[in-house]
Order: C-alpha cells, then structure tokens, then sequence
C-alpha cells in the first residue's frame, strides 16, 4: 500500500470510495489553490497595467489618425495589436486558473483525484507556457503547483483503493482551454472600443 493511501482515514473499503479526511492531504489541496488565487492576483495586476497602457495609445492612435499621420499611426497600431494579444492570454490564463480552483475544490474522494486533477494538470503546463511571455517570474511557482498536483495523482493512481484504468484525458483539458479562450475573447471585444475618426480641423 502506497503511503499516500495510509494519509487517508479511514482505511478503504472493498467497492467504495475513501473519503478525504487527512487534514495533510487537505492542506495539499488548500495550498495549491492559494498559489493559483496569488497568480491570479498577480495576472490583475498584471492586466491594470496593459490596460492603462492601452488606453494611452488608442488616445494618441487617434490623434494621430485625425492629424492624418498615417505612418506614426501605423506604428500605434501594431503595437496595440500586440498588447491585446498579451491582454487575450492574460484574461485567458485568469479564466483558466479559476476553472482550476473550482475543480480542486471539487475533489472530496480517492477516486476523484485523477479524474478531476488530471485535466487541471494539463491545462496548468498550457497556462504556464503562456504565461512565460508575460509573467517569466511565476514560471516556478507554476512548476512547483504542477509538481504537486502531479504528485497527488500519481500517488492516487498507484493506491490500493483506486481499483481502475486513469488515463490524462487531454480532450477535457482542451475543453477547458476552449472555453476559457472564448469568454476572454468575449470579454475582451465588449471592452475594447474601435478609433473614432474626426477629420482635422483647417487651421
């Protein structure tokens, strides 16, 4: 028997489920979910800058299209498009992290673990590839909140009390990607206006 199945209490049925009752293994869950909640955090106040900066350069973007400077505002333009790029992966990230959160609060059995994990662990090692782009910092506390998700399964799978096949199911993880990817493009097109031209006044 594995020693993570001796962390759980009581010992495990023939045919049932074990229900969480190590505060250790809960504190497991409990401290993943935290790290997730401070890069969260993290990725707010990582977005109030982009957006601050974005909204810079859409005023002088149209300034400069009512002064009909074209190649300056050319100029604005790709760089805006960059930014919400980094706003789209960064409201991405964010939605996906919650998903997360939620599906680890949602772990209450032995047989849960892998089922719910699993996903949750595959969309975290998307997140983190991401988010190297825009938050090079977190990589490790990505890696380390990956190894310990990871570990929690890995341990589950082997346990006596877990009597069939786990197998990573990528296409849960997608979904969960796919969706997180469409409220932030959602999202992101019902905050962010198109330049209004005016023609410039004769002096």
């Amino acid at each position: 028997m594995s020693k993570f199945n001796s962390q759980w209490n009581p010992p495990p049925r023939k045919g049932g489920n074990v229900k969480f009752n190590s505060s250790s293994l809960r504190e497991m869950l409990m401290e993943a979910q935290n790290k997730i909640k401070v890069q969260i955090s993290r990725l707010d106040s990582i977005m109030a800058e982009v957006i601050s900066r974005d909204q810079r350069l859409f005023r002088e973007l149209v300034k400069q299209l009512e002064e009909k400077n074209r190649e300056k505002a050319n100029l604005l333009a790709t760089e805006l498009a960059q930014l919400r790029k980094v706003q789209n992966i960064i409201l991405k990230s964010k939605i996906a992290l919650e998903q997360i959160i939620l599906r680890i609060g949602t772990v209450t059995d032995l047989g849960d673990v892998a089922v719910t994990l699993t996903p949750a662990i595959e969309v975290l090692k998307s997140v983190r590839k991401d988010m190297a782009m825009v938050a090079p910092e977190a990589d490790s506390t990505f890696g380390e909140i990956t190894n310990n998700l990871t570990t929690i399964v890995s341990e589950a799978t082997q346990s006596e009390a877990l009597a069939m096949d786990i197998t990573p199911n990528s296409e849960e993880a997608l979904k969960i990607l796919e969706e997180a990817a469409s409220i932030a493009e959602l999202k992101l097109k019902a905050k962010i206006p198109e330049p209004e031209v005016r023609e410039a006044q004769p002096t």
